[in-house]
């Protein structure tokens, strides 16, 4: 539909409004990229650029929000790096691309294998993809990773209660009942 250097143009447009500061420009130019050129390699970037605007919005200026990418390149797996990833996921979640916040918290699994809490987000971002499997998955391995879980046990029964599956939800709670007696 558009040449390939369509999107190299807007994408470079909106990276030069976002350096800027012009956040509504740039914006609008990251914006039709997503939507015109949602398979080219520029899209990734302009998601990246998306998310970087949220940090912005948030009253972050565009060296800040650098900043913030330096921390995360410089030392991935420390408190201030997944608290920059839990923003960026909150942006692309906001856009309806949970793909891409699933794709974020499995990485940071990856970087933090005996993180209950990064399990527990993830599980949730599974859950809200509808991948309700994978977000029991997701609990189980959290509750494996602490020692008083009752309230992971109530949590994933309302993810199994909201997508219909009783059984499952009574189970998770009658476990959550269990350990919160074990605990007293």
């Amino acid at each position: 539909r558009f040449s390939p250097e369509v999107a190299a143009l807007r994408l470079s447009l909106g990276l030069s409004h976002r350096a800027l500061g012009e956040v509504e420009a740039a914006r609008r130019a990251f914006e039709r990229v997503l939507r015109d050129h949602p398979d080219a390699p520029e899209a990734a970037e302009a998601q990246t650029g998306m998310a970087d605007l949220y940090l912005v919005t948030e009253g972050l200026s565009p060296t800040e929000a650098q900043g913030y990418e330096r921390v995360t390149a410089m030392a991935p797996t420390s408190t201030a790096a997944f608290a920059i990833y839990d923003r960026l996921c909150a942006e692309q979640r906001r856009q309806g691309m949970l793909d891409r916040v699933v794709a974020s918290y499995e990485a940071q699994r990856d970087l933090a294998p005996r993180s209950a809490a990064i399990r527990v987000k993830l599980g949730v971002a599974y859950a809200v993809a509808g991948r309700i499997d994978d977000a029991a998955r997701a609990y189980g391995e959290a509750i494996s990773l602490m020692e008083h879980p009752s309230d992971l046990y109530r949590q994933l029964a309302v993810i199994y209660g909201r997508d219909g599956r009783k059984a499952e939800a009574d189970s998770a709670a009658a476990k959550a009942e269990k350990r919160e007696e074990i605990a007293k």
